[in-house]
């Protein structure tokens, strides 16, 4: 019997067929469907069409586009003219943003989010983000109608997205900074209508956003840095314009009741518009008390050491009298400081701001009028202690939740009576300023949070 073994041929490669200029059209209008129709972000799109102009074979083109499920009226995968194997899908739409308003504070749009026909952007002294590069846009072509008074509004799209920036501007501007690189063929047409008073529009090209780090660890560190750096971004960019209507908060008073003379020859809807700005900052300070503040915001907690105590040695009806001091104590620096009061519960405040440092100023001025209230009661002083944090917190109607709150609780509770502690970023919001003086920090354990935070005390 012999031991030789029939030797089996391998059937070989089918040959590779080359990619056509046809074959790359039809891949191309494909992906233009597919993108249109909101299932390719504006960098998916920009990407894909990348990979099929690349491509050198048909095997290259499907492994653009050969993940994509069948359109209707385009029956054969674009590579190869042969059956897909991805079936068709059901249709599945998300809800298309339709408003992007911000009113004295910060409102944005980025990562994965739809635009279907038109979108409006109102920025009222305030600011507006809308980033296009992970948006799903539906349709040939996308409107924004973009209106800044006193404010702005930016405007983010890829590279090679075909731009139309449109409008008028009224002692303000309206930029475009678009990229010379050539249209990618079949994106869609981006429309940027821009209505700027005494503000600015600015349409800008950027790259793909590109994903740092790997694994669930990468992807745990990557978004805390980048959650860290744009509270950061966004609490930098609060402060300095406070800073600046702080500066100059005698000129707007002086400017807004009486309308001066060089608007005297100002059409008759431009002295509209001034005549609305005027009623709004007459409104504000009713309006303010029902309105939280947006975006990134600098939560404070306080609340009165040894207060459980007061209240057996003294009896519930005298420490009550005390309470209604303090409730109208603090809510006086509230109303001075721009500050929100999201809730009281006994003798603890939770207080939300729109600015790091007025957070600051208050928490200083609660416990020097604090201070002087022990002066004259001195057989029953309080000691009130703070914790401050800044960042973006989960608005719920009146009410913050998330980290940024649970960080404030926590740092409030380690601090003693007269006491601000405050976080680190808090503080390097607020140190170059000159205007507040900190201590060297603390490495401290706080209950509930995993890792040790460095906490610094505000001298006062």
């Amino acid at each position: 019997m012999s031991d030789d073994l029939p030797v089996v041929q391998q059937p070989a490669d089918p040959p590779a067929v080359p990619a056509t200029d046809a074959s790359r059209e039809r891949a191309i209008e494909f992906l233009r469907r597919h993108c249109t129709d909101g299932d390719l972000t504006l960098d998916e799109f920009s990407d894909r069409v990348g990979l099929v102009y690349a491509a050198k074979t048909a095997r290259d083109i499907e492994v653009a586009t050969g993940d994509l499920p069948v359109l209707a009226g385009s029956p054969l995968a674009p590579g190869t003219g042969v059956e897909p194997s991805v079936p068709p899908r059901p249709t599945r739409r998300a809800r298309a943003v339709r408003w992007t308003v911000s009113v004295f504070g910060g409102n944005q749009q980025r990562g994965r989010w739809r635009i279907e026909g038109e979108t409006n952007a109102i920025a009222v002294m305030g600011g507006c983000y809308l980033d296009l590069r992970e948006a799903e846009v539906v349709g040939q072509e996308a409107v924004i109608n973009a209106f800044a008074c006193m404010g702005g509004v930016e405007v983010v799209v890829p590279e090679g997205i075909d731009v139309v920036l449109e409008g008028f501007a009224f002692m303000g501007g309206k930029t475009s900074r678009i990229r010379d690189v050539p249209i990618i063929p079949g994106s869609p047409l981006i429309r940027v209508r821009a209505f700027a008073f005494m503000g600015g529009v600015n349409v800008r090209s950027k790259g793909p956003v590109k994903p740092r780090g790997s694994g669930r660890k990468g992807r745990d560190r990557d978004r805390d840095r980048n959650r860290r750096d744009r509270d950061l971004d966004r609490a930098r960019k609060l402060e300095r314009r406070h800073a600046h209507h702080d500066r100059h908060r005698g000129e707007y008073d002086d400017a807004l009741p009486g309308v001066p003379t060089p608007f005297a020859s100002v059409p008759s809807i431009l002295r509209g518009i001034e005549a609305v700005a005027r009623d709004v900052r007459e409104e504000w300070p009713a309006v303010r008390a029902q309105v939280a503040p947006e975006g990134t915001v600098t939560i404070m907690f306080s609340d009165i050491e040894g207060f459980t105590s007061m209240c057996e040695r003294m009896g519930d009806y005298q420490a009550n009298g005390l309470l209604q001091d303090h409730y109208r104590l603090v809510r006086d620096e509230l109303a001075r400081h721009g500050g929100f009061e999201v809730k009281v519960h006994g003798d603890g405040f939770m207080v939300a701001f729109s600015s790091a440092s007025r957070a600051l100023r208050c928490a200083i001025a609660i416990q020097e009028a604090q201070a002087a209230w022990n002066k004259a009661h001195a057989n029953t002083p309080m000691r009130v202690r703070m914790g401050l944090h800044t960042g973006e917190a989960i608005r719920d109607a009146d009410d913050f939740l998330g980290t940024t709150v649970n960080l404030a609780s926590r740092i409030a509770s380690a601090a003693r009576g007269d006491e601000i502690l405050v976080s680190g970023l808090l503080r390097e919001l607020c140190v170059s300023s000159g205007e507040f003086d900190f201590d060297g920090g603390a490495e401290v354990e706080l209950k509930g949070i995993s890792q040790p935070h460095r906490v610094y005390a505000v001298r006062h």
